[in-house]
């Protein structure tokens, strides 16, 4: 159920007079595509689409950016933390994390731009 105010807009969302701006634009956090790119992308196949936004998108970057939070709030030294092997095993336990719940956000936005463009397949 929305909740609207009393002059019919959304709530939380009041215009005043004839407000030609933009809605203000948002960080996406999912990727959309139009119907064209969809084809583009589907003929690209599912694997490329998962490594793209599963593992370059999230899995790579959070991971070791969170492997060396981690490793910077334990008082490791940060240049000297590098050089361990435990550094390195942080590093692959992130990424993997990572890259496994982006690629089930990257799954779910494959199967969603499957149902809004069926007519691509």
């Amino acid at each position: 159920m929305r909740r609207t105010l009393g002059d019919g807009t959304r709530w939380g969302r009041r215009t005043f007079g004839d407000d030609t701006r933009a809605p203000p634009r948002h960080p996406r956090v999912v990727r959309s595509f139009g119907p064209d790119e969809w084809r583009q992308v589907r003929e690209a196949g599912k694997l490329p689409f998962l490594l793209r936004y599963g593992f370059l998108g999230r899995g790579l970057p959070l991971g070791v950016v969170t492997a060396l939070a981690i490793s910077v709030y334990q008082g490791n030294g940060f240049p000297a933390a590098l050089q361990t092997a435990a550094f390195y095993g942080l590093v692959a336990f992130c990424v993997s994390v990572f890259t496994l719940s982006g690629s089930l956000a990257a799954h779910a936005n494959w199967m969603v731009h499957e149902r809004r463009h069926p007519e691509s397949g």
